[in-house]
């Protein structure tokens, strides 16, 4: 198990160690599904609130 550790600690540095424009993507990816997530909660929320 702790063999494990260190291979995805160096993957990680392999990823930050790609272009910047990468990391710009992911963040965006990230704010895309955050931006679905709270639309979804919301449709949810209002759902539960009618019944």
């Amino acid at each position: 198990k702790d063999e494990k550790a260190p291979v995805t600690a160096t993957v990680k540095e392999d990823k930050e160690r790609l272009l910047p424009a990468t990391g710009e993507q992911e963040a965006s990816a990230f704010l895309f599904l955050a931006a679905i997530t709270s639309i979804l909660s919301l449709l949810i929320f209002q759902k539960n609130f009618k019944d």
